[in-house]
């Protein structure tokens, strides 16, 4: 059976020819079984009905044909038998008598429509059978049956025929039925066997239309839920090849070295980048422990493998080696890997060379180092200059002070308050320097603290009232009622703004007012907005020149024969204060209609204000500027300063104001006159030898800790820059005054520590004549700025000259053991008393030898050094013959 079905290629055969020839095949058996089991039966059926047939005849006949043949009526027995030969299968019947007469009837001939195949199969005899006719013992003759089987072999075949027909038309109706199904059937069955086929070529977009029987309708939808599944992992897939692909092309392609380890630090990538910067192709460097990139005197504390195998990242900066040995500066950042299974499989790393930029980071911070050297520099040149500037300012007005509170002629006190005018324009100058030098380092502070709006303008613009009067110019303010009287704010930065815009008005109007107008621009809960305005009816200032006025050292007219003075600074500080207090200025100016200067600020709003109107009246906030009242009681006061000249001053103020003074020259012996002695102020000077200021403050707070006490400290300096005072009070100083001493500055330092002392008048001291005489030294800027005291100045030559072998013999020493620090401080020494004395030449190469030291040019130093003590012996025998003269002079008066 196997053999039938391999030679028909049946396992080739599609499933519809296997269903047709299996279903066709049973069929036709079976139709086969029955036909041959219902032939079969009926060819019994047929063989029993002629024999029974042939029965019925003989015993019709029979009876019949004896008693005719008795008779002898052959005629009759003819007619019987003719009628009786005409029924079905009779073939022939015959009566022969006992002469041998025949009487015989046929039937026609049945032609066979069967087969012969079918006539054998059928196997249907003809029946024969003969009678003797006797009666009575006597014989009459014989009667002869003759039956064929052809009508009931026709009948049969034509029953198969027929049965076959049917047969047939029932195949047909069952393949067509079959065919139909299978149609309906497998036509799913087909999508689904092309789709599959298609989607194993690729195409995963095939989907199978959910149509056919129930259980076509669960494949085809677990079929197209496969597909799903399948087009998303292989969409998926793509992506990540996609994108692996495009970060294979990234790594490769990028410029920056890209390389892979596994999990004991061997190199598993290698990219051109990495290929690039250390010079090792990929052959060369995969498989290679990463430790060949190391450099030897780091290997030891390398351990790759671990750190990798740990999973943790990495990104720092480093030294690596290259294939020829080259050690270069590496920012390198590593990440763990991990395979498709989420295991730890290795690290990446990408490495950037940082040699380029670690040298221009260096040249950065060494270009740093210098602009902050230069800016430290700068600094320390402004405060030097301050510092120097303000000495002599300091005694200047500290003396001129000294004589006008004495008894003066009319024309000496007018001589006298014009030095003294000329003192304080001097040291504006010098403010709006020092303001501007520390508003450009951004330095300057702006404070926040409650003042009267209302008396602070009054105060300012009626000390300006004079000026504007002088010049018969009106002067007029108002403050809009709206605004409240007592604001949170800087009112010294505030003045300094009105005074410096209306101080320009009055300089630049020559006849007409100069108004001052406060506006309320807005206002909140607790804070407000104040609009200035500050108008006058001056020369105006051209359009062209308007956006420069408010720049450093521009000035509207900057040619050399122009009318008006100034530094240019003014209006510059202005505005740059103006910013910090939250606004901003503009002007608007017609020429020779005038000018109007309008600025804003930010101010906080007493919120008591409100309520205490209601209440009884109580002392009004604090204006612009409070002068102090000077203490009468009398205190002990510790001054230590090494400058003979401010030693002089510091003495001769406080003793004036009535104090007991105790002098020391440095801040060591501050400490130990401390430790030894009660006082109720100390007045610190900052740059001392030995020990400075800041140094013996500390040592005194040190000392206080366990006793118990404290001594007031006040900081004393030519120092004027931004955060020295912050400097003093965080180093314990309790308060600071800076150089030149101005009397009321150092009564309200005085005052602020010891807040109980009273008013008082100093004394009065006589004013000697001045000597007509011109020596070497500047003896006229010497006795401006001792206020012609010449008892003092005999005093100051005095120290002088006890002092300068000594100061001489330092600077000496200095230069021979060739130490820039000493040369600096003692020639700094030297020059505030040679500039003291007014010995301009020798002041300046005091300066010059006092840089030499500080920038260490040694060279320089001895050069310069030589230069000064020529000088000063040139100077010793000037000043011995002033001081002899002044002697003669008061001997003979």
């Amino acid at each position: 059976m196997h053999r039938v079905v391999s030679r028909l290629g049946w396992q080739n055969w599609s499933l519809t020819a296997r269903l047709m020839a299996g279903s066709g095949a049973a069929l036709i058996i079976s139709a086969a079984v029955l036909v041959y089991t219902s032939l079969h039966t009926e060819v019994d059926a047929n063989r029993k009905m002629l024999e029974e047939r042939l029965s019925d005849e003989v015993d019709f006949l029979l009876p019949t044909i004896t008693e005719q043949a008795v008779i002898g009526d052959y005629a009759n027995i003819e007619r019987l038998l003719k009628v009786r030969v005409k029924r079905e299968e009779i073939n022939k019947f015959a009566w022969t008598d006992e002469q041998g007469n025949v009487v015989a009837a046929a039937a026609d001939f049945t032609s066979k429509e069967a087969p012969d195949w079918f006539v054998r199969w059928v196997n249907l005899p003809s029946l024969e059978r003969t009678h003797e006719i006797n009666v009575g013992g006597v014989r009459y003759g014989k009667l002869s049956f003759q039956l064929t089987p052809l009508p009931a072999i026709n009948a049969l075949w034509s029953g198969l025929l027929d049965k076959l027909q049917i047969f047939i038309l029932g195949v047909g109706i069952f393949f067509a039925v079959i065919i139909q199904i299978l149609t309906g059937g497998l036509t799913p069955l087909y999508r689904l066997a092309t789709g599959a086929q298609k989607f194993g070529q690729g195409d995963y977009s095939v989907r199978i239309p959910a149509e056919g029987a129930p259980e076509m309708l669960d494949s085809i939808k677990a079929f197209n839920s496969m597909a799903d599944s399948i087009e998303r992992l292989v969409t998926s897939l793509r992506e990540s090849e996609a994108r692996k692909r495009l970060l294979a092309t990234i790594v490769e392609q990028s410029d920056q070295a890209i390389f892979t380890e596994d999990l004991d630090g061997v190199i598993t990538s290698w990219n051109a980048g990495a290929e690039e910067l250390f010079g090792y192709t990929q052959e060369e460097a995969i498989g290679k422990a990463y430790a060949m990139l190391v450099p030897s005197e780091e290997k030891e504390n390398l351990r790759a493998g671990e750190r990798i195998r740990s999973g943790q990242k990495l990104s720092c900066e480093t030294h690596m080696v290259t294939s020829n040995g080259t050690i270069i500066d590496i920012e390198i950042s590593a990440a763990p890997m991990f395979d498709d299974n989420g295991v730890h499989s290795g690290e990446i790393t990408i490495a950037r060379d940082i040699t380029e930029r670690k040298r221009t980071e260096e040249q950065l911070l060494q270009a740093k180092k210098a602009a902050e050297a230069a800016s430290r520099a700068k600094s320390d040149f402004v405060a030097n200059m301050s510092h120097e500037i303000r000495t002599p300012m300091n005694g200047i007005l500290g003396f001129t002070e000294l004589v006008l509170d004495s008894d003066l002629n009319l024309e000496q006190r007018d001589n006298l308050n014009a030095v003294k005018s000329s003192a304080e324009s001097l040291l504006g100058v010098i403010n709006d320097i020092l303001d501007f030098s520390k508003i450009e380092a951004g330095r300057l502070d702006i404070e926040s603290i409650p003042f009267s709006l209302r008396d602070g303008l009054a105060q300012t613009l009626k000390s300006l009232e004079l000026r504007a009067r002088q010049k018969g110019l009106k002067l007029t303010w108002d403050v809009a009622s709206e605004i409240p009287d007592s604001i949170v704010g800087d009112p010294v930065r505030l003045r300094q703004v009105i005074v410096n815009l209306v101080g320009n008005a009055i300089k630049f109007t020559e006849k007409g007012e100069v108004s001052v107008l406060v506006e309320m621009e807005s206002h909140g809960p607790s804070d407000a907005r104040l609009l200035f305005w500050v108008r006058d009816t001056g020369i105006g200032i051209p359009r062209e020149k308007q956006h420069l006025i408010f720049e450093a050292f521009s000035q509207a007219d900057t040619s050399t024969t122009r009318e008006y003075g100034g530094t240019g600074l003014g209006l510059t500080i202005a505005s740059r204060l103006v910013g910090l207090m939250g606004g901003s200025i503009a002007v608007e100016s017609e020429m020779d209609k005038g000018s109007a200067f309008r600025f804003t600020i930010n101010v906080g709003v007493n919120q008591e204000e409100g309520r205490q109107a209601c209440e009884p009246a109580s002392p009004p906030a604090q204006p612009f500027q409070k002068h102090p009242t000077r203490p009468r009681a009398a205190m002990r006061i510790l001054v230590a300063e090494d400058n003979p000249v401010n030693q002089k001053l510091a003495v001769r103020l406080l003793e004036k104001l009535g104090h007991h003074v105790h002098l020391v020259e440095n801040g060591e012996a501050a400490v130990e006159a401390v430790r030894s002695q009660l006082f109720d102020a100390v007045l610190m000077d900052l740059q001392m030898p030995v020990m400075g200021g800041l140094a013996a403050v500390a040592a005194i707070r040190e000392w206080e800790k366990d006793r118990g006490i404290h001594v007031p400290v006040i900081a004393m300096t030519a120092h004027a820059m931004q955060g020295d005072r912050e400097r003093c009070l965080e180093g314990g100083m309790d308060g600071y005054v800076s150089k030149p001493i101005d009397i009321n500055a150092l009564v309200a330092a005085l005052q602020s520590i010891v807040p109980s002392a009273n008013d008082a008048a100093p004394p009065v001291a006589p004013a000697p004549a001045q000597p007509a005489m011109k020596p070497g030294v500047n003896l006229e800027i010497l006795l401006d700025r001792l206020d012609n005291d010449r008892a003092l100045l005999c005093d100051l030559i005095g120290v002088f000259m006890a002092e300068c072998p000594k100061c001489i013999a330092d600077m000496e020493a200095a230069v021979q053991a060739k130490s820039g620090e000493k040369i600096h401080r003692s020639a700094h020494k030297f020059k505030g008393s040679v500039g003291s004395l007014a010995a301009e030449q020798a002041a300046a190469l005091a300066l010059a030898l006092e840089s030499a030291g500080r920038s260490g040019d040694l060279v320089e130093a001895e050069r310069v050094f030589a230069q000064l003590k020529e000088e000063t012996d040139r100077l010793l025998p000037q000043l011995t013959e002033i001081s002899e003269s002044f002697a003669r002079n008061a001997a003979s008066a």
